[in-house]
């Protein structure tokens, strides 16, 4: 079985993360900012908020991409996201990313005269990660309906695919100018996003070997 779990690994992963877990992790750097353009054209509202807290959105990015929802969401509801990524390929990962932000981007909107932009950032992170969790457990068929609908939109993977031809290396989503913005503060929840990426395939050998696991049972 673990032979089988290793080789099936490798197969979803160049499927699913291209040049996503090499040193310089280009594939993940490159969607992440495909990704939050995407975000910026097609969800504005949802974008706002998070760039007015400056919520990096490398670390949205991280379960999503380099785990294929693996360390947030639990077996059964990883089983039901991967169903449709199996079916309609690697734009679903971008599909139920783009729902989750749809249904609980609001979580983002800035508290009235916050004055700690850290602890505003993290009690977001935290209302986002809890909501669609809870979300994905109560109703699980909601988040794949509207990702469905993003499916459905051509104009969306379209533009996908014309911002991952022309990405230059270092490109970055333009944004409103902050003058309270430091250095530091850019640099937020970057550290222990790419420090965590060495557990991500490890993470999704795991969430394999657990699958194959429930079928075998199935099978008895």
């Amino acid at each position: 079985p673990v032979p089988h779990a290793v080789a099936g690994l490798e197969g979803v992963l160049q499927l699913f993360c291209p040049g996503y877990h090499g040193p310089s992790m280009a594939g993940f750097r490159r969607d992440v900012f495909v990704f939050e353009c995407i975000v910026q054209r097609f969800l504005p509202t949802v974008h706002l908020h998070i760039s007015e807290l400056e919520v990096p959105f490398v670390g949205l990015a991280f379960d999503p991409f380099l785990c294929l929802y693996t360390k947030v969401f639990p077996l059964r509801v990883v089983i039901r996201f991967w169903d449709v990524m199996m079916v309609e390929g690697a734009n679903a990962v971008f599909a139920i990313l783009l729902a989750l932000l749809e249904l609980q981007g609001h979580c983002f909107k800035a508290p009235e005269g916050f004055v700690e932009r850290e602890e505003a950032v993290q009690a977001a992170m935290v209302s986002f990660e809890n909501g669609v969790k809870r979300t994905a457990k109560t109703d699980v068929g909601r988040i794949l309906e509207v990702a469905r609908s993003w499916l459905d939109r051509a104009e969306v993977w379209a533009e996908l695919q014309a911002l991952r031809l022309n990405y230059v290396e270092g490109s970055t989503v333009p944004k409103r100018p902050r003058s309270s913005t430091s250095s530091s503060d850019n640099r937020l929840g970057l550290r222990s996003v790419f420090a965590a990426a060495g557990g991500a395939a490890a993470g999704l050998l795991e969430a394999g070997r657990e699958a194959i696991e429930h079928l075998g049972n199935q099978d008895k």
